[in-house]
């Protein structure tokens, strides 16, 4: 929770490098929030693939906001694919 939330403030703060590696650190203990947080970085950085993984890293657990997340990032390509 502390990696998540320091993720946060440093990406309010456009410190999105360092953003990155707390989202990454809290997304590795299994925060889904973390991993929807990462992609949305990670879409405004162009790194739409590294999105995608982590979108449907928390899609797969339920989590409502990166299924929705995941949905546009494809549809930004004219994707419907699912897998």
């Amino acid at each position: 929770m502390a990696a998540f939330n320091l993720g946060v403030l440093l990406a309010e703060a456009g410190r999105d490098q360092e953003a990155e590696e707390m989202y990454r650190r809290a997304a590795d203990t299994g925060d889904t929030d973390a991993a929807n947080n990462l992609g949305i970085l990670l879409t405004k950085a162009g790194r739409d693939q590294e999105a995608e993984e982590m979108y449907r890293r928390a899609t797969d657990t339920g989590h409502t906001t990166a299924a929705h997340n995941l949905g546009n990032l494809l549809g930004k390509f004219g994707r419907t694919d699912s897998a």
